[in-house]
């Protein structure tokens, strides 16, 4: 079963957007992959989720779905690693994950993530590209 990390962007594009690649992606992690999670992930999810921009487009029933599929189906990585290798500060959380939960791949829509191509021979995929590598 292939270990993958999602970031909150993929999520957030998955939830707005019902029929979108983003939406494909995870749904078939949740269905047929592991998701890594952390508590720090979590997090972040949830407060973007409730940011006003979002929070009329993405109900409360979806968000607590969203996170209940998560938690349910993902493997909760305690991230100890404090990778510093990001553009964005905020985006090193998931190399950290993606490290320390042993990840097949990471799967993201940030350019700050993208730019990489990959850590520690983890490949950094856009949601496209993902879904070609698991066939």
């Amino acid at each position: 079963m292939k270990r993958v990390v999602l970031d909150t962007g993929v999520i957030i594009s998955a939830a707005l957007k019902k029929d979108g690649t983003s939406r494909k992606v995870f749904i078939k992690v949740v269905n047929s992959c592991k998701p890594l999670i952390a508590i720090p992930t979590l997090e972040e999810l949830e407060e973007v989720m409730s940011r006003p921009k979002f929070a009329r487009f993405i109900f409360t029933e979806d968000k607590i779905s969203i996170l209940e599929s998560l938690v349910q189906h993902g493997e909760l990585i305690d991230v100890i690693s404090n990778i510093k290798l990001c553009r964005d500060e905020d985006d090193d959380i998931f190399l950290s994950l993606a490290i320390d939960g042993k990840a097949d791949v990471l799967v993201s829509r940030d350019p700050d993530l993208l730019i990489l191509k990959s850590i520690e021979s983890i490949p950094i995929l856009t949601p496209v590209e993902f879904l070609d590598w698991l066939k």
